[in-house]
């Protein structure tokens, strides 16, 4: 759900930055209706604004969280915060932040795509 100030974090594996760049791609209707994309869809999103998301991924897999982060926006901000909500405790290659939105965690993980597998770590403020 759209929230000001929020942001959701969901951390996890991809083959490729292609496949985890495929599995984000929105797509729309002729008439211009958000219609999803993969990541969306597997975690019962209905839409989220396609300026705020951002779609990290790291050649070599890690548990370090702010070592992920690092370079995302706000990233001074978020890591401290997502430490204290949750931790990796197995190594991951990408991570998929949602600004201004609040996931309710009705999906805590899913596959999807070609290969993409993520869990959702949590929502904290970016402010």
């Amino acid at each position: 759900m759209e929230e000001q100030g929020t942001v959701s974090l969901w951390i996890g594996r991809a083959p490729s930055e292609a496949a985890l760049d495929a599995a984000v791609e929105v797509s729309s209707s002729e008439d211009g209706d958000f219609l999803g994309c993969d990541f969306s869809r597997a975690f019962g999103i209905d839409y989220f604004d396609q300026d705020y998301i951002e779609a990290v991924y790291r050649e070599k897999s890690s548990t370090d969280l702010a070592e992920l982060l690092k370079g995302a926006s706000y990233h001074e901000v978020i890591i401290d915060r997502f430490r204290a909500i949750g931790q990796i405790d197995e190594p991951v290659s990408c991570l998929i932040l949602l600004f201004n939105f609040r996931h309710d965690g009705s999906v805590r993980s899913a596959g999807f795509g070609d290969g993409v597998s993520m869990r959702f770590l949590g929502a904290v403020s970016y402010e």
